[in-house]
């Protein structure tokens, strides 16, 4: 029987094929008072820039508590494009890369916000620079940066599993901000990228663990239903 329940929820909600619906005409509630649970501005912490924004002022806030939060413990050297004072750091940080020889020198990874499906992701080369316009970026004039985009150092030596890279959906609920109360649910799963890791194959189906891109690359072989099994760990 469904929970007699009432937690926040958004009048619009976005579903994944680029159009935006209504909870209340699209969501039957089961039950008076239940209400479909989507946390107001969670793209705060969903969307790629806003996430990293909100993270960094967090930084900010506990600089000198350090031993409070630690960003670069598990986030790689980001900057946010549409900042001028970041875009020089990262164009001050490129150019000093440039003198490294190839095995030590940092790559990059150029992330669009507001994509799915593993859409608007490339590694930084002369093509993404010429599709992204980050001509400016490159020069240092930082100029007409209205898209947004983030670029983050790529990591080269990433956990595996069965020498692919994989990323984890786990899934929380949060009942409460104010105390602050989540509970974590044991079902998670693994997903796996199609082809084994090479950090010099900067393709999808290698650098992504997406489905929706694993799915395109195996049905054009025409084996999609024989590996997509292997693409899921639970």
């Amino acid at each position: 029987a469904p929970l007699d329940v009432t937690v926040f929820f958004l009048s619009q909600y976005y579903n994944g094929i680029g159009q935006s619906g209504q909870v209340n005409r699209d969501f039957g509630c089961t039950k008076a008072g239940q209400m479909v649970s989507v946390v107001p501005h969670i793209y705060g912490l969903t969307a790629k820039d806003f996430m990293f924004y909100n993270l960094d002022s967090y930084k900010q806030r506990y600089e000198k508590l350090p031993h409070c939060f630690q960003i670069e413990d598990f986030l790689p050297q980001t900057y946010l494009l549409r900042f001028p004072d970041q875009c020089r750091e990262f164009h001050k940080e490129w150019m000093q890369n440039q003198s490294l020889p190839p095995e030590t020198a940092k790559k990059w990874i150029v992330k669009t916000a507001g994509k799915h499906r593993g859409q608007g992701v490339a590694m930084l080369t002369a093509d993404s620079i010429e599709t992204f316009g980050l001509h400016s970026v490159m020069t240092g004039e930082c100029t007409y940066l209205n898209q947004r985009i983030i670029i983050q150092e790529y990591i080269t030596n990433p956990l595996l599993i069965r020498g692919k890279k994989f990323d984890l959906r786990v899934y929380m609920f949060v009942s409460s901000t104010k105390p602050l109360v989540v509970y974590f649910s044991p079902y998670w799963y693994a997903r796996i990228a199609v082809n084994e890791y090479d950090q010099d194959d900067f393709s999808s189906s290698t650098m992504l663990t997406n489905r929706f891109q694993a799915r395109q690359t195996l049905e054009a072989e025409g084996n999609w239903a024989e590996k997509s099994p292997e693409l899921i760990m639970v």
